[in-house]
């Protein structure tokens, strides 16, 4: 092969890879016609959710403190990538609980459904527009919002601190997903990304989940689907590619989190990376029991050790809140 050739191919593939498909993540999505009565509330998320075959305890729920009417606080619940409100139950509630607060669960579209293409045709935007609803709701049913995230949970709880810096009080982060560990998911930015990720997947994710459940909470399941199709990989990659474009050293909201030092799932690296640019107060609390060194959710009653954790942690963070509010 000449030099000529070789030349030819080489300008060829360069303009094949300029022309070639980009999946294109934008920072906009539909907003929902949230009813401003925070009586018609629950009947607008019943009406909301009866569109959807969900498995039990996964639908979008508002716990209200006492009576339908605003509190001082609101918690808004964000669960992580194929999980549900469950994820890392009691903290939630016990916070809510201990604020005397209304406590609003979220299901970031695809999730509660035991259907492997559930997921099929879903968009971050999809998630922005369900993560815009939280926060109105939040903002509805208390005075005061705090936002609660885990995982991806997490980075939709990031998007909306730098989206919504003046209605989000305090922020709480389990294992944020500023980046994933497995760092092949990056194939979703290449060219042709998209068809890529559907090769090399066959279209769909399968996700493990333990099998050591505390026998007490054998009721509550923490994960929705064991299957998913890869547009959900997509969606979840479109919204770090977001978080990512903020400096996240103007974000102001006061912040406490945690996270495992040797995680395989997101990656801790970029976890610490982003709590030493924080711009906010925050506090990073450190877990004192794990379930191994790869732990991903180091909270909540889902195994013995992370149980463990359970109350160490509620203690922190509403101290934490209790404390940013006065000051």
């Amino acid at each position: 092969m000449n030099i000529k050739n070789i030349i030819f191919i080489i300008i060829f593939l360069l303009l094949l890879i300029l022309v070639s498909p980009r999946i294109k993540f934008k920072n906009e999505f539909s907003k929902k016609a949230i009813p401003k009565n925070i009586k018609e509330i629950d009947n607008y998320l019943l009406k909301e959710e009866l569109q959807f075959s969900l498995e039990k305890n996964t639908k979008k729920e508002i716990i209200w403190y006492k009576e339908t009417q605003k509190t001082k606080y609101s918690v808004v619940y964000i669960h992580g990538f194929g999980a549900s409100k469950n994820e890392i139950y009691p903290v939630p509630n016990n916070i809510a609980k201990a604020l005397n607060a209304n406590l609003f669960f979220t299901r970031l579209k695809g999730h509660g459904i035991n259907n492997k293409n559930a997921f099929r045709g879903i968009t971050t935007q999809d998630w922005l527009s369900d993560i815009d609803e939280a926060i109105e709701i939040g903002k509805l049913i208390g005075d005061k919002l705090i936002l609660i995230g885990t995982s991806n949970g997490g980075a939709a709880s990031i998007w909306a601190l730098a989206n919504y810096p003046d209605e989000i009080n305090s922020a709480v982060l389990i294992s944020p997903n500023i980046f994933p560990y497995d760092k092949r998911t990056n194939i979703v930015y290449y060219p042709w990304g998209r068809q890529i990720a559907y090769l090399i997947t066959g279209g769909y994710n399968k996700f493990e989940t333990k099998k050591d459940k505390r026998k007490e909470h054998m009721t509550i399941k923490s994960h929705s689907s064991s299957v998913q199709h890869v547009d959900a990989i997509i969606a979840m990659m479109g919204l770090v590619k977001l978080l990512n474009s903020y400096n996240f050293d103007e974000i102001k909201t006061p912040l406490i989190i945690t996270h495992t030092p040797n995680d395989h799932t997101v990656d801790p690296i970029k976890i610490n990376e982003f709590i030493k640019n924080y711009g906010g107060i925050k506090k990073d609390i450190p877990i004192i029991l794990l379930e191994n060194s790869h732990a991903h959710v180091p909270i909540g009653n889902q195994s013995y050790k992370s149980a463990q954790n359970t109350s160490y942690f509620t203690k922190y963070a509403v101290d934490f809140i209790n404390k940013t509010n006065k000051q």
